[in-house]
């Protein structure tokens, strides 16, 4: 590696140290968002039936790899939210070293200390760090992906020539031995697939690598070039994996194939993952990461595998499959970064030399000075903005702010501490609680069902208009979904104990309605006791 031996290992600990404190400070402070609820959930029925299964009794096979992880640390560590988050947040730590030590091969020491700092502290990276779903484990083991294939390709050599493969005796090994070299490669994507399903398109940076490997053997020698055939070759492969894979999936779950493909029905926004690192990160961060873009390019091979493993997938999600969330693109979030080091490394490298050369020669600053002191006045401010003073930045996640670039966090705790309550025990509001007792007996309708399940108990109902229309059943947990406020007033009007539980997002988009205005006003009214935070909100009507 191009390290500088006599400070690598520090800039490696003090990296980890930082990636460390980041992550895992306070973990365990903030209740599930419903997706970690979720995974706790199937983690707590494999642990009692031996099978990854929702309440509902249907399978979740999606992140499974990291379900499982969360059930072993169930059992081990006891079940908790900081149980459920360690391996995020150790697989964060990994993927910073991973980074450091692969961009400082690749483009020298400066612009992997850059990359292990921006990965250290970015909001993005930091947030799913410190959330119990499998978005971390994903982004490592794409990065151990993308790096099996620039050893299996490029043999870890460096810059635009390129060599022959390697001759056995003289020979150069038969078709078979050299695809037999895409092992570990195979290894790591299914892995992955086991981490997520979303790692389908995420292997789009393979094919984009040999086309972009394919243009340059062509336009350096025309098919003569002897990469050209050992590119055309695996990329030939890799298609005919691919369609038999597909083939493979269609025959054993066909719905999910067709399910996938309907994915491309819906309409298309190409900019939207342009606009959400705009919106997110601001101008400077976007305009570091396309200035890196045009550096990779140039920097030959190991820049275009860095630029294909972070643009590859998210013009696949923008282009392709137009079914858009932010976390779609996490995995090849890391290389974006990588992209934006690149002139911040640079721009250090610059100072650095100006400061032990040109200093001591009394030289005056050329323009190249003045343009890496101004990379660097970008990068900082851009640092200083989302790090330290956005409302979403790492500062705020870290001190355990509940609205994060990953979803807004309720306080479930505080809503089962309500529920479950003591008699005697006074809420918020002041009022006191009845015996725990009569809570099995009482009806909770509530606007999230995962988290309602995981905290306090199976709903009885779910509130109307919070879940797709036309569903008699929510999928995950079998609860009857009310169809309008009439059926909702119904069960207001009954005799007994009634409970209103979820997430004031939820509640504001069922209010939106003239119908739903009405039975949230009819709440708000005659509610007995009426316990509202930040994001959640709880309602006791008790006749």
């Amino acid at each position: 590696m191009t390290l500088d031996r006599r400070y690598w290992l520090w800039d490696m600990l003090l990296l980890l140290a930082l990636a460390g404190l980041l992550r895992l400070h306070g973990l365990g402070a903030l209740s599930f968002y419903y997706d970690e609820a979720e995974n706790a959930l199937v983690a707590r029925t494999y642990l009692q039936t031996g099978h990854f299964e929702l309440p509902s009794g249907k399978s979740e096979p999606n992140g499974l790899l990291y379900k499982w992880l969360t059930a072993e640390m169930f059992r081990f560590f006891g079940e908790s939210e900081w149980s459920a988050r360690v391996p995020a947040a150790l697989f964060g730590i990994l993927t910073t070293l991973w980074i450091y030590l692969w961009s400082s091969h690749w483009f020298g020491s400066w612009t992997g200390r850059a990359a292990g700092f921006l990965f250290a502290v970015w909001p993005w990276t930091v947030t799913w760090g410190r959330i119990g779903r499998f978005y971390g484990l994903q982004q490592f083991l794409f990065v151990l992906m993308v790096v099996s294939a620039w050893k299996i390709l490029e043999c870890n050599c460096l810059g635009h020539p390129m060599a022959e493969p390697p001759k056995v005796s003289g020979r150069k090994p038969g078709l078979a031995l050299r695809l037999l070299r895409l092992a570990p490669l195979a290894g790591w994507i299914a892995l992955s697939l086991l981490a997520s399903a979303t790692t389908v398109l995420a292997v789009s940076f393979l094919p984009a690598y040999l086309l972009m490997r394919l243009a340059w053997c062509w336009r350096r020698g025309k098919s003569q070039d002897c990469e050209f055939g050992r590119s055309l070759r695996y990329f030939l492969s890799g298609a005919a994996a691919s369609v038999a894979t597909l083939t493979l999936l269609w025959v054993l779950n066909p719905d999910a194939v067709y399910a996938g493909f309907g994915l491309l029905k819906l309409p298309y926004s190409p900019g939207y993952y342009a606009l959400f690192l705009r919106e997110n990160f601001g101008l400077a961060f976007l305009a570091l990461a396309l200035a890196g873009t045009v550096m990779a390019w140039r920097k030959g091979r190991p820049g275009w595998m860095v630029l294909c493993a972070a643009w590859a997938p998210i013009l696949v999600h923008s282009l392709l499959v137009p079914h858009y969330r932010d976390r779609f693109i996490y995995h090849a979030f890391a290389f974006v970064l990588i992209l934006a080091a690149l002139p911040l490394g640079w721009a250090l490298e610059a100072l650095k030399d100006f400061f032990n050369v040109r200093l001591s020669l009394r030289a005056r600053p050329t323009w190249r000075d003045a343009l890496a002191v101004a990379v660097l006045a970008v990068a900082a401010q851009s640092v200083i903005q989302n790090v330290l003073l956005a409302e979403c930045g790492t500062a705020a996640v870290v001190r355990g702010s509940r609205k994060t670039l990953a979803r807004e966090v309720a306080d479930w705790r505080g809503l089962a501490a309500i529920f479950n309550a003591d008699p005697g025990v006074q809420t918020k509001e002041g009022a006191r609680t009845e015996a725990s007792g009569s809570r099995s007996r009482s009806t909770l309708v509530s606007a999230d069902a995962i988290p309602t399940a995981y905290y306090l108990r199976l709903p009885d109902f779910m509130y109307p208009d919070v879940d797709p229309k036309g569903m008699e059943f929510h999928p995950h947990t079998a609860t009857p979904i009310l169809k309008d406020a009439t059926a909702m007033n119904r069960i207001l009007d009954s005799t007994g104990e009634v409970w209103v539980v979820g997430t004031r997002r939820k509640f504001e988009a069922a209010s939106r309605s003239a119908s739903g205005a009405r039975l949230w006003n009819r709440l708000m009214e005659e509610s007995s006791e009426i316990w509202q935070g930040q994001h959640e909100v709880l309602f006791h009507r008790r006749r």
